[in-house]
């Protein structure tokens, strides 16, 4: 595993990375065309691992089209600059969707957490540090919070704060998407950076579904795949934050988005996770403000959408870097990153064979 994996991250040049200029003013690139096809019927995937039950099938409104109902974004109380770019983004991208804070957890309240409800979260334990512990349980308790919603069909985006969102036809690829999954989808993947680690993914390129295609937009995620790590902009609806819950809890406390992916097992002593019926977008459509120190080869450049001006970077930068080493802080998208980049990860330990 680790031979097949630690690889280098090539470089370009900074240039690559930038969006073309209108009038000295940055053109946001567009999102490929994506459509419901006319007559479209809403269908089971008999592909999926987790097949609806008779109970599920027989209830109004399975079959429905799903709707976008509020987008959270998760954040510190201290990230006041990071806050007011997403909510920036979110009322540009996403007209009309309503919108809420999401606090984070802090590094300093993990200790008292896990020491009191480690149980709540896992059968396993924990594998890593207070700051990844603490994106950990952001995520969790958002996702544990919709899972009580009433609403079957009602959708949640959850967003990490420092990302950028000007694709041109965004919310409509978004919505199209979630149109055409089958009704029994549990999560369904928009934004992540796994593409970058062009040394992890070097198997199935990007962008490439490594299963199932099911339109020209959409991969059925069936197995663990490095191309789709980062949870910087994905959708749940309650029954598919419920089903999450329930497979982490047979994931130790790790890296958030590899648990919450399908197709591992942690050893004969532990029950195998639910593997959740995951969906991904096949082009990544948000950007990292974070990242914009990143080199990337042109074909990850291109899906990146790494670009934000000079004065918001070095307030997210400098946010990012005082927050580091704070109690408040948590592991960042760009730490992560670079941290797995180093081989420092739970999956890393894994034989090959914990990979279905």
């Amino acid at each position: 595993m680790r031979t097949l994996l630690l690889l280098a991250l090539a470089l370009v040049p900074v240039s690559a990375l930038r969006m073309a200029k209108v009038d000295g003013q940055r053109k946001p690139k567009t999102t490929r065309a994506c459509e419901v096809p006319a007559g479209f019927v809403r269908k089971v995937n008999p592909k999926s691992h987790r097949q609806p039950t008779e109970e599920e099938l027989s209830q109004p409104g399975f079959f429905d089209k799903p709707h976008i109902e509020k987008i959270f974004y998760i954040n510190l109380d201290k990230s006041v600059n990071r806050k007011e770019s997403i909510e920036r983004n979110i009322d540009s991208a996403f007209p009309g969707v309503k919108y809420e804070r999401w606090p984070a957890t802090k590094k300093f309240q993990v200790g008292k957490i896990m020491k009191a409800n480690i149980s709540s979260f896992t059968n396993i334990g924990n594998q890593v540090g207070a700051g990844s512990q603490a994106t950990y349980l952001s995520h969790h308790f958002l996702l544990q919070h919709i899972a009580m919603q009433t609403d079957p069909n009602a959708v949640f985006i959850i967003m990490e704060d420092d990302i950028l969102l000007d694709r041109t036809g965004l919310m409509h690829s978004v919505e199209c998407q979630l149109n055409m999954l089958p009704p029994e989808w549990d999560i369904f993947k928009f934004g992540y950076w796994g593409f970058r680690m062009e040394g992890h993914t070097k198997k199935w390129g990007y962008p490439h579904c490594d299963g199932e295609q099911i339109n020209d937009n959409t991969c059925h995620q069936e197995h663990f795949n490095w191309n789709y790590m980062g949870n910087q902009a994905y959708a749940v609806r309650p029954k598919g934050a419920a089903n999450l819950i329930e497979h982490l809890k047979n994931i130790p406390v790790m890296d958030i988005d590899g648990a919450m992916m399908p197709g591992i097992n942690w050893g004969k002593k532990y029950d195998k996770p639910l593997w959740p019926n995951t969906y991904v977008s096949k082009y990544n459509m948000v950007g990292h403000g974070s990242f914009a120190s990143l080199r990337l080869k042109t074909a990850a450049a291109e899906e990146a959408l790494d670009d934000v001006d000079e004065k918001t970077n070095k307030l997210l930068v400098q946010e990012a870097e005082d927050l580091a080493n704070d109690e408040d802080g948590r592991e960042t998208s760009a730490e992560a990153f670079e941290r797995i980049e180093k081989g420092q990860s739970p999956f890393w330990n894994l034989a090959e064979d914990q990979f279905e």
